[in-house]
């Protein structure tokens, strides 16, 4: 006769899923668990590694050993990972507010990189008015003011689409000269903003160049 599966353990907060699902999974495990109401909240802190793990240890034991434990831990680290989530947000609106197109970058190369930059700023709710937006890619293209103007003539209306098309249409074949000066760094993708414009965390890195200002 087969043996009926324990749900004592708690969910793992692992790299593979967000911390919402990992909050999703704990109410299920709620839900089926036989574990003793008043250990959960003990057997989940004990549970979590890293950063998550360091918060649980500062909640006194006596205040997870009860009914409402597994909410008092919950709790405490929405505190932690909203902190993240800030930091995040504005590592998120730094790389994309210091990108500045270079000369050996071709115009469709920095709109594609441009708009995958503000992509990552708008799942943080950072969202420009598009006329700004189109505002901005003119800006960083690096072109002369001269170019500039020829790109602004160009547009129909204030709208991003319409200046990518501008910026596409005149320049896509055109070698531009630059400012010689820029600075070179490395920054990892999805990771907290620490200082100076550098970044320490994250999965995957990516060489880039800003231009200074």
């Amino acid at each position: 006769m087969a043996t009926a599966p324990s749900y004592k353990n708690p969910p793992g907060l692992t790299k593979d899923k967000s911390y919402q699902q990992w909050k999703n999974e704990v109410k299920m495990w709620q839900l089926v668990t036989d574990l003793d109401k008043k250990k959960r909240g003990l057997a989940l802190a004990l549970s979590l590694q890293g950063k998550p793990r360091e918060v649980a240890l500062e909640v006194d034991p006596s205040d997870l050993n009860v009914d409402e434990g597994v909410d008092k831990l919950i709790t405490e680290l929405d505190k932690l990972f909203e902190k993240d989530k800030i930091d995040q947000a504005y590592a998120a609106y730094t790389v994309f507010d210091k990108f500045h197109r270079i000369d050996d970058v071709s115009m469709s190369d920095y709109i594609i990189e441009f708009e995958q930059r503000y992509n990552k700023c708008k799942k943080y709710e950072m969202v420009l008015p598009d006329a700004i937006l189109a505002f901005k890619l003119l800006d960083n293209a690096g072109l002369s003011q001269s170019n500039r103007q020829l790109a602004l003539t160009a547009c129909s209306d204030l709208k991003f689409d319409t200046m990518k098309s501008a910026l596409n249409r005149i320049f896509a074949s055109k070698s531009q000269n630059f400012p010689e000066t820029r600075l070179c760094c490395y920054f990892k993708e999805e990771s907290a903003f620490v200082s100076d414009g550098y970044y320490q965390r994250g999965r995957s890195s990516r060489k880039i160049f800003l231009e200074s200002s």
